[in-house]
């Protein structure tokens, strides 16, 4: 949709704590890449927008049922 409208995409999500209360995240909006080629920006913008979001995200939120993780263990999640 940010494609298409322009929009910018503002990444906010839902942490749970420790104390089982939830913390809203809310982190700076990202511009969506558009040029001529449609195929080519919906590549690059997933990509931008999951890269190194997920590294922040996971670095230190508890997952439930499964402890919790940290950026290390995500080092499959490769920078380019």
């Amino acid at each position: 949709m940010a494609m298409r409208s322009g929009a910018p995409v503002v990444p906010a999500f839902m942490a749970r704590q420790k104390s089982g209360r939830y913390k809203f995240i809310l982190k700076p909006a990202m511009e969506a890449v558009c040029t001529d080629d449609y195929e080519a920006d919906l590549q690059v913008n997933t990509q931008r927008f999951t890269k190194n979001r997920l590294k922040k995200l996971f670095a230190n939120i508890r997952i439930s049922g499964f402890g919790s993780t940290s950026a290390g263990k995500l080092s499959h999640i490769k920078n380019r």
